[in-house]
């Protein structure tokens, strides 16, 4: 049918993206999707609106902040965050903390030198390795003392007292030189849990659990070739799920693999389609609070809203501080509107801003 439409004579390019866009909408709302709102965003450079007050914490020496972990339960948003040594906690009614004083409090009860926390929330409590927990966070850290070290799952009510669960089991034989730098799950509910592990040396490996705790390694290096020309290798993988599509966010570019964000779309959590919008933000013409690097990216969704905390580090300094963005745009009609105009050659005809018309559900183009 897209045939069709490109080869009638007479046809514009704009009309024809038109009839496309018109079709997904379709497919996607015969497929139950949700329209949260009415703006699709197709060029880069306009998905994510960083905070212009950036950075929100950070610096040099006690006060570096980086690696963080960010959700929102009912309307307090918790973020958890390394410091170099150790994970710190914070809590606030805003979304840029600005009513905190940091460096926040310190986490007790880790084990040893855990600071690259990934925290999730379940109010029901978490069963793990077959035992029941009844504090609704769990975090999975990784420690700088040994990165060889197996991840750790622990438990906590409040977010600040953890309880150590233990070691994960599988996560490190998996992978070549057993080095793990950042273990980042994602639980689906019932016992399917799939997770995703930065090695260290620029490659992201996949695992399932059905249990939280013994892992099972699946798939190597899944970021891998083709690279984008703005990777390098990847790092400091973070995924959710948005209906049927996981969002895999993860660091890449230059020599440490730290420079940009970019982002990844699959249908089965395996196989991921980079997005041809990458990279999100980069050190390229970058605020100066993270020239050096921009990495580290965690995500959530915020009622009608996304919202990405990520780390920079500055060239002047060397300080590591943490901002965050904004997107309003749903992720599955971002990637399905860049690989409409990449699967039928249109890639290059528009960079712009698409606009559902609520009445007539046609997609305008703003050009």
């Amino acid at each position: 049918m897209f045939s069709i439409i490109q080869n009638i004579p007479g046809v514009s390019t704009k009309t024809r993206i038109r009839f496309m866009f018109t079709l997904a909408v379709i497919l996607l709302s015969s497929a139950g999707a949700v329209w949260g709102q009415t703006t699709i965003y197709v060029d880069g450079s306009n998905v994510w609106t960083e905070y212009g007050s950036n950075p929100l914490f950070g610096g040099s020496g006690g006060n570096v902040a980086y690696y963080p972990s960010v959700l929102k339960v009912g309307s307090t948003y918790h973020i958890w965050y390394g410091d170099g040594s150790i994970t710190r906690h914070a809590s606030s009614a805003n979304a840029n903390f600005s009513s905190v004083t940091f460096p926040a409090p310190s986490c007790t009860g880790l084990s040893v030198g855990a600071y690259h926390p990934r925290v999730l929330y379940k109010a029901d409590g978490w069963t793990i390795g077959g035992t029941s927990y009844a504090g609704p966070f769990l975090m999975y850290s990784t420690t700088g003392n040994d990165w060889t070290a197996s991840p750790r799952v622990a438990h906590s009510a409040d977010g600040d007292s953890w309880t150590d669960i233990g070691a994960c089991t599988g996560v490190n034989t998996y992978v070549v030189d057993a080095a793990v730098y950042n273990f980042d799950v994602l639980f689906e509910g019932g016992t399917t849990r799939k997770a995703y592990a930065d090695k260290g040396e620029g490659k992201v490996e996949y695992y399932t659990s059905t249990d939280g705790l013994n892992w099972t390694g699946v798939a190597h290096d899944i970021l891998g070739a083709p690279l984008q020309l703005w990777e390098t290798l990847n790092t400091s993988p973070h995924a959710i799920k948005v209906d049927a599509y996981y969002v895999l966010f993860y660091g890449s570019g230059g020599t440490s693999f730290n420079q940009a964000i970019g982002m990844a779309v699959s249908t089965d959590g395996q196989h991921f389609t980079k997005s041809a919008a990458n990279p999100i933000f980069s050190t390229t013409g970058a605020p100066s609070w993270r020239d050096d690097r921009t990495y580290t990216p965690s995500v959530f969704q915020d009622a009608a809203d996304w919202k990405m905390y990520f780390t920079g580090k500055s060239t002047t300094g060397s300080n590591y501080s943490i901002g965050y963005a904004t997107n309003s745009g749903l992720f599955r009609l971002i990637s399905d509107a860049i690989d409409i105009l990449r699967n039928y050659n249109l890639g290059n005809t528009l960079k712009g801003t698409f606009i559902l018309n609520s009445s007539s559900c046609q997609p305008e183009v703003n050009e």
